[in-house]
């Protein structure tokens, strides 16, 4: 990576890392490309260099914190066995929607359609890539099409997190994620790697 790159890359991970914080304090409506960019200490024209609106931004954020999660299964969890890896995956993705719940509450509890389409969109590709990739290996055991099973993953993570949002519901990260495993495998997480 050239030094124009790094600058680039800079620039953008400072305007996440504000966005990101921003977003934390103020929540998504109150949020503004105005208030990105003083916080980051760019103008508004840098910001449309890397991000086409608000949505965007959040959708490239959302992202960002499914790429960390990634990294995470691939530092922490590759060395397990299929299906304690997808296990391990689930948690550390559910601890990620419990650090920013509030975030997730935001978006799940109002009326961002478009958005959590896009948000969905993403990670279905996500999933997709991760299956060619033979990090998880659910696609395999249930002999359906990678695109397919990467959408029903998708769809099934998603549907947790609304119902765990929604509801009075106090269970933890590993839970949702218990419930996630036993829906796809009919049994009993394998809870000893929390140990």
């Amino acid at each position: 990576m050239n030094q124009y790159q790094r600058k680039r890359q800079h620039t953008r991970h400072q305007l996440m890392e504000s966005g990101l914080s921003l977003l934390l304090d103020v929540g998504y409506d109150k949020l503004t490309v105005t208030m990105i960019c003083d916080v980051a200490d760019y103008g508004r024209g840098t910001f449309y260099e890397y991000f086409d609106d608000k949505e965007d931004f959040i959708v490239q954020i959302l992202g960002l914190l499914m790429e960390q999660h990634t990294t995470t299964i691939n530092q922490d969890a590759m060395e397990l066995p299929s299906p304690q890896r997808e296990y391990f995956g689930w948690v550390q993705g559910f601890k990620t929607v419990e650090r920013y719940k509030e975030f997730f509450e935001n978006l799940h509890g109002r009326d961002y359609p478009s958005l959590m389409e896009k948000f969905n969109e993403y990670n279905t590709a996500r999933i997709v890539r991760e299956l060619e990739h033979g990090i998880y290996a659910y696609g395999d055991m249930m002999q359906l099409p990678i695109p397919i099973m990467a959408n029903f993953v998708a769809s099934a993570m998603d549907g947790l997190v609304k119902y765990w949002l929604s509801t009075d519901c106090e269970l933890p990260a590993e839970d949702i994620a218990g419930m996630m495993f036993k829906m796809l495998y009919h049994v009993d997480p394998p809870t000893h790697l929390l140990e």
